[in-house]
């Protein structure tokens, strides 16, 4: 008889244990979903400087355009290194650039 006794607050236990567990499986899973976007999301900056095709492809758009809409214009701040033909974006730039075109998008340079 205790036996018996002892499965049933077993049950019981196992139960409201189960029912107290559910919203929080619930909620890992839907962090588990965020980590997830984030991570999908996130970019790395491994160069010190950049180039314009690097731009153009951030941007959706040829290099010739990157360079007649956004560094001649001033909307990207980019530097020629001595003996050099071509433009380069610094770090941060590149930084800054990516986090407007990311939030806002490419018309908010």
């Amino acid at each position: 008889m205790n036996n018996t006794i002892e499965q049933m607050i077993d049950a019981r236990i196992a139960n409201a244990l189960q029912k107290e567990l559910k919203p929080l499986r619930i909620q890992v899973a839907n962090q588990a979903e965020c980590i997830e976007e984030l991570e999908a999301n996130l970019v790395t900056f491994e160069k010190e400087v950049y180039s314009v095709n690097d731009l153009a492809e951030l941007l959706n758009c040829s290099s010739d355009n990157v360079r007649k809409a956004y560094i001649k214009t001033g909307r990207i701040e980019a530097f020629k290194p001595k003996g050099s033909k071509g433009y380069c974006i610094s770090k941060s730039e590149f930084k800054r650039v990516t986090q407007v075109v990311q939030t806002k998008g490419a018309w908010a340079l």
